[in-house]
């Protein structure tokens, strides 16, 4: 087989959509939450042992940072590779080299609005390979993570700790030659009235005296101290 021949043969057998006509999907409580790099990409940061060209997807088995329950989900779609969304995320374990990968900002799905209703599909995937699992959380990211980057988008972004993003994908990624930093986070003030999430329950202010505030949510209520605890509460 030549080497036209050769390149016609794997461009028709890569599976991923090119993204050139999907639409900005990512709420605007998204957007504020991720950096730009002024060129129409949304940044993304990777850490390892060492340099890499590209940023392959994984299982996750050696991982320091992975947990018992996410790796199988991992697994199951043949592996993901996560990813960093904001400032002073990095957690301990997972090397201190850094990569800045870019992804252009319509070619970035957000699980919880599940914009183009991937759910059921990769509902119905996942119990052909899996029978008889629960489709529980995990297994829920990654399977909308492989549905949404067959269909072009090269990210997922989803909900993680206390406010914060986290982005997977199932496709390996080139890191750029320079890094990118982060953009500092906004330090939200807050109103009696503000409508906030707190220890992931979404609540509204009842009263503020000095750091602390109190608030009314869905199923409790309580105080805090929005200064010492600021990864705990946030406007929505």
């Amino acid at each position: 087989m030549g080497l036209k021949k050769f390149m016609d043969f794997l461009e028709s057998s890569y599976t991923i959509k090119e993204n050139e006509s999907n639409p900005d999907l990512l709420p605007e409580k998204v957007k504020s939450r991720l950096t730009e790099d002024g060129k129409g990409n949304y940044v993304f940061h990777h850490y390892s042992y060492e340099r890499r060209d590209s940023i392959k997807p994984t299982d996750g088995t050696g991982s320091r940072i992975v947990s018992r329950d996410e790796s199988p989900a991992l697994s199951s779609v043949g592996g993901v590779a996560q990813y960093y969304t904001m400032e002073n995320q990095v957690e301990s374990g997972v090397g201190p080299i850094l990569h800045t990968v870019l992804v252009p900002k319509n070619e970035v799905y957000y699980l919880q609005t599940d914009a183009l209703d991937f759910y059921d599909e990769a509902k119905e995937r996942f119990s052909k390979v899996r029978p008889g699992q629960a489709f529980n959380p995990n297994y829920q990211a990654a399977w909308i993570s492989k549905l949404a980057n067959e269909n072009g988008f090269k990210m997922l972004v989803s909900e993680w700790r206390d406010g914060e993003l986290r982005g997977q994908t199932t496709i390996p990624l080139i890191p750029e030659k320079t890094n990118i930093a982060m953009k500092t986070r906004k330090e939200d003030t807050f109103e009696v009235g503000d409508k906030v999430n707190v220890y992931g329950e979404d609540g509204v202010v009842t009263g503020i005296e000095g750091d602390t505030l109190t608030y009314k949510g869905e199923r409790s209520s309580g105080s805090i101290n929005f200064v010492r605890s600021r990864r705990l509460i946030r406007k929505i």
